[in-house]
């Protein structure tokens, strides 16, 4: 459930985007959210995610179904890669996002003390 979070910030981002509000302040604290958002939902559920799927596969049940086994495990660390995958790749756009944030906004505030000296 906590996973469809996450739509909401990916079509707002796009709507932002299409819109032409690529380089306004909603734009980044959207881009910000998301990735918090991406975090709690996705990434910091993993062990438990895990530790459910151990739980399971100690069954009597899980240890007959062969193919059943195979699917969970197989599909476990494929969407699991992907979920770090786009971890990593979302983390290290919100850092080069952020810095040059900084650094626009620092230079705002230097041409707004220069025009007020």
């Amino acid at each position: 459930m906590t996973s469809l979070l996450i739509h909401v910030m990916v079509r707002c981002r796009h709507l932002l985007h299409d819109t032409g509000k690529k380089d306004s302040d909603a734009y980044f604290y959207n881009g910000l959210v998301m990735t918090g958002t991406f975090t709690c939902s996705r990434i910091l559920t993993l062990p438990y995610y895990l530790y459910i799927v151990y739980t399971l596969s100690l069954t009597e049940a899980f240890q007959k179904a062969t193919l059943g086994k195979w699917m969970i495990y197989t599909s476990t660390v494929i969407l699991d890669s992907l979920n770090i995958m786009w971890f990593y790749k979302m983390i290290s756009g919100a850092i080069k996002v952020w810095n040059s944030h900084k650094k626009a906004t620092k230079s705002v505030k230097r041409s707004k003390i220069i025009k007020q000296g």
